[in-house]
């Protein structure tokens, strides 16, 4: 009697969490939390607790039937809690952490991320690589976008002249591209880096045929370039708090939609204003374009610092 009088406990309370004033509040948190961390108030408990708020804001989200891709998101927010995340440029900064666990933050990261790939590859390779031109497993996302979500930006729909057979190496490149993560990681940085500027192609190109954004990724492949030159420059050129407040400025602009967005004030929706004219996507495109030429211009001096160094040596 006592375990079915458990369950109904467990079942009232999650009825309660799912309450329109539960959620209510979790959004309201979720912006305070994303305040405090573009303020640089401890950032690292703040990133935290916004890692735990999505997460189970989430859950609800996707018990309704739609899940989305997500989970990158938070892995990459729960690691930089742990990498030193809001020590540096901060009103409030956290303790900083010894370089060896920043280093092992970033490995896990990595780790992860390539599992994440592989997971999605090894599904993939077994449905998709069949050895048949007549079935593609691309098709069945290229033609969804089409007919529908009635995507119609870009070059979507400039696939349909193609016969079908030419389409199989889409379904293998897609394979090859997300199977790839562990292996170029374990060869070494160079290689890293070439997958991840091939990471960057990859969803250029789905925005640009598919409709389809996945722009949570960018900031994820962020993470692993180095940015201590040009962390170093901005310190030299500006003072502190000069790059504290006037970034926090900005960006709480963003928070503010949130908010407005949270309670439903009509003429500052900030995700209303991006899905008008399908600004949203121009924007991704932007982002994506932009990740490319990042990636691309880290690679080549990663090459040409290497080939100078060879030179060195000899």
């Amino acid at each position: 009697m006592s375990f079915l009088s458990a369950i109904v406990e467990f079942a009232q309370f999650v009825k309660w969490l799912s309450s329109s004033l539960v959620l209510f509040l979790i959004d309201i948190l979720i912006g305070i939390s994303i305040t405090l961390i573009i303020l640089g108030v401890k950032a690292k408990w703040a990133t935290r607790a916004l890692v735990l708020l999505l997460f189970t804001g989430f859950n609800f989200q996707f018990s309704m039937g739609k899940i989305d891709h997500t989970i990158f998101l938070l892995i990459f927010l729960s690691g930089m809690s742990f990498a030193g995340w809001g020590s540096g440029f901060a009103i409030i900064p956290d303790n900083p952490v010894p370089k060896i666990n920043v280093q092992r933050c970033m490995a896990l990261l990595a780790v992860l991320l390539c599992f994440g790939m592989f997971t999605a590859g090894s599904i993939k390779a077994v449905n998709w690589i069949d050895f048949d031109p007549s079935r593609n497993g691309f098709l069945r996302w290229y033609y969804s976008s089409i007919y529908v979500k009635h995507s119609d930006l870009f070059f979507s729909g400039s696939l349909n002249a193609l016969p079908y057979a030419w389409l199989d190496a889409f379904d293998w490149g897609g394979v090859l591209f997300e199977l790839s993560a562990f292996v170029l990681l374990l060869v070494g940085r160079k290689f890293w880096k070439f997958w991840l500027l091939a990471a960057c192609t990859f969803h250029l190109f789905n925005l640009l045929i598919l409709n389809i954004s996945f722009s949570s990724n960018f900031i994820f492949y962020l993470a692993f370039l180095d940015f201590g030159k040009y962390y170093d420059w901005v310190k030299r050129l500006f003072s502190k708090p000069i790059i504290v407040w006037t970034s926090s400025a900005f960006l709480l602009i963003l928070v503010y939609f949130r908010f407005a967005y949270i309670f439903d004030v009509p003429h500052f929706n900030l995700l209303e204003f991006l899905k008008k004219d399908k600004l949203f996507m121009y924007v991704v495109l932007v982002v994506w374009a932009s990740g490319v030429g990042i990636f691309a211009y880290s690679l080549w001096r990663d090459l040409k610092l290497a080939k100078k160094n060879g030179i060195q040596n000899k």
